[in-house]
């Protein structure tokens, strides 16, 4: 593959993974316009790898807290206190009904990442989603495990390319009244055990005539690109702007659909 496009997608993939336009989708266009056919499966491994590191990199505190909460409450249950606790047991909620889905419709799932017009019809639904978010009435509300059932159907329903999965469960948490900030966080850091779980189950289908340098120079573009995407989310997200990737959505759907219609 050449290095163009290589840099291409892996700036697409550090970009739309945490900004709720749908990776996935992206990736798919762009491969379809690009007649990219080699590696393809490696390569969108490599640059979810990524993005991936980027979360673990940026969020890297509030991992490594997680991480000791963990083991804090597999030796004495009672030492973590209620907030973090019900905070573990909502990603690992999410990260249950992810997986659930994940397995039950997998050939479903996989078939529609052949079918780039239907990624047009999935980046309308996001657009709409994300415009709506414009009308919530922020409460401040504080998370329960119940609306984490909720965000792992949503962010289940986004393994459908074109359907954002961080335009997903931050709009879902942002519907159920969550504060902004921890919206946006929640669903970064819900994002790692399934995508961890996804790229160990490719891997092993994925390695023939590969090009180490080029997944080397993918993954560290969409690790840099992934890095800056999200702390400038965090800025919109700030700013009550969100919507405004609904608007990009719905564009990049009716040029989409044009394109491949015609």
């Amino acid at each position: 593959m050449e290095i163009f496009k290589t840099i291409i997608l892996a700036l697409v993939q550090g970009i739309t993974e945490f900004f709720p336009v749908s990776s996935s989708g992206h990736l798919v266009l762009l491969e379809h316009l690009f007649k990219i056919k080699e590696d393809k499966l490696l390569l969108t491994i490599v640059l979810h790898a990524g993005t991936l590191f980027s979360v673990l990199f940026y969020y890297r505190k509030k991992v490594l807290k997680l991480i000791a909460d963990f083991f804090k409450l597999l030796f004495s249950y009672k030492s973590v206190k209620k907030e973090e606790r019900d905070y573990l047991f909502g990603i690992l909620i999410v990260t249950i009904v992810t997986g659930f889905f994940g397995f039950a419709f997998k050939d479903f799932f996989e078939s529609l990442f052949s079918k780039p017009l239907y990624v047009s019809f999935a980046l309308l639904f996001t657009g709409i989603i994300l415009v709506l978010t414009k009308f919530v009435k922020l409460k401040d509300k504080k998370s329960t495990l119940k609306d984490s059932v909720l965000i792992g159907l949503a962010q289940s329903f986004a393994i459908i390319p074109g359907i954002s999965r961080s335009g997903s469960t931050i709009s879902t948490a942002l519907f159920l009244g969550w504060d902004k900030e921890e919206s946006a966080e929640f669903s970064f850091i819900a994002f790692l055990p399934a995508m961890i779980g996804a790229i160990i189950l490719e891997i092993p289908k994925s390695f023939e005539n590969t090009n180490f340098y080029l997944l080397l120079l993918g993954f560290v573009v969409s690790f840099i690109t992934g890095l800056l995407a999200i702390g400038y989310l965090i800025k919109i997200i700030k700013n009550k702007r969100f919507y405004i990737f609904g608007i990009y959505c719905i564009i990049i759907s009716l040029l989409s659909f044009l394109y491949f219609i015609f």
